[in-house]
């Protein structure tokens, strides 16, 4: 099977500075051509891609040159990011470190981490101004620091470019220290693109506080400067509201005018390829799910179609049999009578400079309850859930009662994680990292499950008899058996020893590691169960059984439930009763109304 094309991807300048880039174990043989020769191209030869044991693709023929557009489909597990991975290395090693952009959702991840930690790591305060849009785009212009003294400041870690900003948090645009990247943001090319994109009244916003589609735009914007001649989109339009999505599609349409850029685009929906493709490579196929076909997109368009339309019917099936609430739903008022409080926000407003994410927001929810928490882009959605978990500390400012207890009156920490069951992109991106193989560490899914109980990344307190059988059960009521357990252990002897022949959580597909995650959450059988678009980057068939499960325990459950979206189909499949939108720069509203009406 021969594929030719245009294939693309990037090592970005920040990569040099990521401490934990995933590296997998992969057996391939790339061939590439120097600029000498005309532009660059990567060649793939009849090689296997492999992660640990598991073979994701056999003989895999690929070569992809300067002015293609290619789409990479398949399913989760398939081998997609890996191809991009080492396509993306081969025409760099052509082209140089910029010759190559990079664009996808757990990108977007690692770059809050690496902030936050910079951040914890620095002599810098609450009250200093963490890194922003304009900052991250030009870490050469970052502003001195006039307080700064070498003989009593001691250690300062290296400055990257996520570090915080020595200026004020509250800093506007005409601030001194800000000079410099103030001039380089309003200027030239970068003006234009933070404006083409919506980025360019936010450009010192902290990263922080951006919306899922803003730090989106972000990447595109930094790697477009870079005047990369090969752009990687790696699930990019997953986690955008109706409005970015057009946003986004209609700028990639200007930008891929040019015919001299090349693009990959890694996609689970026929809407997500723009511009049209010139090229396709279908993986996940054959009796094993290791084979693959490719050619240009006239002879593909019809395969892809077909198989990205079965994905998709998955959830459909999944909609039309969801069960609807069988008895009149309470109204707002008649909720006090439900059950005990558990969250409740009065008159909450959060804001960044002049920004505000939303005003006077009053929202309860009670025992049991199941909600789901849906707005577009930028309207406060992660912010909602970050007060919660206390990730956000503007949330001990505000008027917030948690489990009975006011945020910020002395509780602690750990009393409140003990109640709360949380799954989120950054929890899987921590999951990732700690599992990384490169680090020596050979991590079960049995050990990610164990690990809910002491609310740990990784397994530190061996269970007791009595907690593995709880696990067990909770593998059973989910139906995860052979996700966790080889199929091959006895049950009474899983509950005397830990399961050493369990699959490693590295090696398991996207999606069953979010159906893992799911069972880490519910193993301490928490009060309030918070999903921050927890079917993010999930193929249809495997998003399907996430919200199957998920509809079943809501089922057989006392436990409330949170779940932060911005698709309305999923509102639509759980049909939870329970619906808070938030609106940017407004009060959220409840309606209590089903969901699914």
């Amino acid at each position: 099977m021969a594929c030719t094309g245009a294939l693309l991807a990037r090592r970005a300048p920040w990569i040099a500075t990521r401490r934990c880039l995933r590296r997998i174990p992969v057996k391939w043989r790339l061939e590439s051509r120097a600029w000498a020769s005309g532009p660059p191209s990567a060649t793939i030869r009849r090689q296997q891609f492999e992660v640990g044991a598991a073979t994701l693709i056999e003989g895999l023929d690929l070569t992809v040159q300067s002015g293609e557009r290619w789409a990479l489909v398949g399913p989760n597990g398939s081998g997609k990011s890996r191809v991009a991975k080492a396509l993306t290395e081969t025409w760099v090693a052509a082209g140089g470190p910029s010759s190559a952009g990079h664009v996808s959702f757990d990108l977007q991840t690692k770059m809050l981490q690496d902030e936050r930690r910079d951040f914890e790591e620095s002599r810098y305060e609450s009250r200093h101004l963490r890194a922003t849009v304009a900052s991250y785009l030009f870490p050469d212009r970052y502003p001195a620091d006039p307080d700064y003294d070498p003989a009593t400041w001691g250690y300062r870690p290296p400055r990257t470019r996520v570090s915080p900003l020595p200026a004020p948090y509250d800093a506007s645009s005409s601030h001194p220290l800000l000079g410099e990247l103030e001039a380089a943001s309003t200027r030239g090319e970068a003006a234009r693109l933070l404006k083409l994109f919506g980025l360019f009244e936010l450009r010192h916003r902290p990263l922080f506080a951006l919306s899922t589609g803003e730090g989106r735009k972000l990447l595109l914007v930094d790697a477009l400067l870079q005047q990369s001649s090969l752009l990687v989109l790696d699930e990019a339009f997953d986690g955008l509201d109706k409005d970015s999505r057009a946003e986004l599609q209609s700028v990639l349409e200007a930008v891929f005018e040019d015919k001299s850029k090349t693009l990959v685009m890694i996609a689970h929906r026929v809407e997500d390829l723009t511009p049209v493709p010139t090229h396709a490579l279908l993986l996940g196929q054959g009796p094993k799910g290791t084979a693959c076909s490719a050619g240009s997109w006239a002879e593909m368009k019809e395969p892809i179609s077909r198989f990205l339309q079965a994905d998709k019917m998955a959830a459909v099936s999944l909609a039309s049999h969801s069960s609807q609430p069988s008895s009149r739903l309470a109204a707002p008022e008649e909720r006090g009578q439900l059950g005990e409080v558990l969250v409740e926000f009065r008159n909450v407003t959060i804001q960044y400079g002049p920004i505000f994410v939303f005003k006077k927001l009053n929202w309860t929810v009670r025992q049991s309850e199941k909600w789901i928490v849906v707005g577009g882009n930028g309207t406060g959605k992660t912010t909602l859930v970050d007060l919660i978990t206390g990730e956000n500390v503007q949330g001990y400012q505000q008027d917030i009662h948690l489990f009975g207890r006011q945020k910020g009156s002395g509780e602690s920490v750990w009393d409140i994680k003990k109640q709360l069951g949380v799954i989120s992109s950054e929890l899987h991106m921590e999951y990732m990292i700690f599992s990384d193989p490169r680090f020596d560490r050979k991590v079960t899914a049995w050990e990610v499950v164990c690990s809910g109980l002491f609310d740990s990344i990784g397994l530190y307190v061996e269970p007791t008899s009595v907690q593995r059988m709880a696990v067990l059960e909770w593998i059973d009521k989910l139906g995860l058996q052979e996700l966790v357990i080889s199929p091959s252990c006895d049950k009474a002897l899983a509950a005397l020893a830990p399961f050493s022949s369990s699959p490693m959580f590295f090696d398991l597909s996207h999606g069953q590691q979010k159906l893992v995650l799911l069972c880490r959450a519910m193993v301490k059988e928490p009060r309030l169960l918070l999903l921050d678009e927890p079917t993010h980057g999930l193929s249809g068939s495997n998003r399907a059984k996430f919200l199957s499960l998920l509809q079943r325990l809501a089922q057989s459950s006392d436990v409330a439930i949170i779940l932060v979206t911005h698709r309305e189909d999923e509102i639509r499949s759980l049909g939870f009763p329970n619906v808070l939108r938030l609106r940017r720069d407004q009060e959220g509203q409840e309606d209590s109304s089903s969901a699914a009406q």
